[in-house]
């Protein structure tokens, strides 16, 4: 039984004799590599074209991996920008005046953040609203006088 694309088989093997890739033949006559790979594989190609097909195979990964990069920081972008959502939508609905939850955030944020010493009790972030945030609780919570804490960059 002849397949839907016996006609195109003689096409086929003249572009593969001139030291096409498979995949390069599959896309422009429409034909699947399963049904080309059976036609051409009796066609032996020159090491010219061998290694030319290799530099282009070798060429390829090089734009794939690039794409691949651009399309995994993409994702990782998006990722990033649903978490920040999802914290800034959290905020909003946190009672602000519960000294409950303050405690318990600032607890959190020590315990992620903070270092633990003998003589003292520090916060150690490169993020100027964290460390914001943190003597804002320290005030709120806790009456603390802002000339008893020093800060160090």
């Amino acid at each position: 039984m002849k397949s839907k694309w016996y006609e195109f088989k003689p096409v086929a093997r003249e572009l593969r004799k001139k030291g096409l890739s498979i995949g390069n033949i599959e896309h422009r006559l429409k034909i699947p590599r399963s049904t080309l790979s059976g036609w051409l594989k009796d066609i032996k190609l020159t090491p010219r074209q061998r290694k030319k097909l290799l530099v282009n195979w070798k060429q390829g990964l090089v734009k794939a991996r690039r794409k691949a990069v651009l399309w995994h920081h993409a994702q990782k972008e998006k990722r990033l920008e649903e978490a920040k959502n999802k914290a800034f939508k959290t905020l909003a609905e946190i009672d602000i005046e519960n000294k409950e939850v303050l405690e318990l955030a600032l607890a959190i944020l020590y315990m992620g953040e903070g270092t633990k010493k003998k003589v003292e009790t520090s916060i150690g972030s490169s993020n100027p609203l964290i460390l914001k945030f943190f003597l804002a609780l320290l005030k709120k919570l806790y009456k603390l006088d802002s000339s008893k804490i020093k800060c160090q960059l």
